[in-house]
């Protein structure tokens, strides 16, 4: 089994490739304005999610595989700021914005849970 495998495999890694993908189907049918001022932000915060999650997985050290998760914690942050702007300003449509914020509310009680593993994993080595 390769490192892809594994992180395929990781719940965490799936939900941000999912929301990435409902985020960017969603900013892609916005009109221009919203989607040049908010939309491409918000699409390079939610990729950043599980772009900095593959990343780590990458690491060989556990102090490198932590900082890119942590970076993962940043751009998941910097999302929901983004998601809660378009919210506001209703760019969000009626069928996308409950499905996007429950993954917004889920993934950091997620990632916070692998970054913990992964500490517990380099305190016991």
């Amino acid at each position: 089994m390769n490192e892809n495998d594994n992180l395929n495999k990781l719940e965490v890694y799936q939900e941000a490739v999912r929301l990435c993908s409902l985020i960017w189907n969603e900013i892609a049918c916005w009109k221009y304005f919203p989607q040049k001022t908010i939309g491409i932000q918000f699409v390079r915060a939610a990729n950043s999610i599980g772009a900095n999650i593959a990343e780590s997985s990458g690491r060989h050290f556990y102090s490198e595989r932590l900082q890119f998760l942590y970076y993962a914690r940043g751009s998941l942050m910097e999302s929901i700021y983004w998601f809660s702007l378009a919210k506001a300003r209703n760019l969000i449509s009626a069928e996308n914005i409950n499905t996007i914020e429950q993954l917004l509310n889920e993934l950091p009680k997620k990632l916070n849970g692998f970054i913990n593993y992964i500490r517990n994993l380099r305190q016991n080595t």
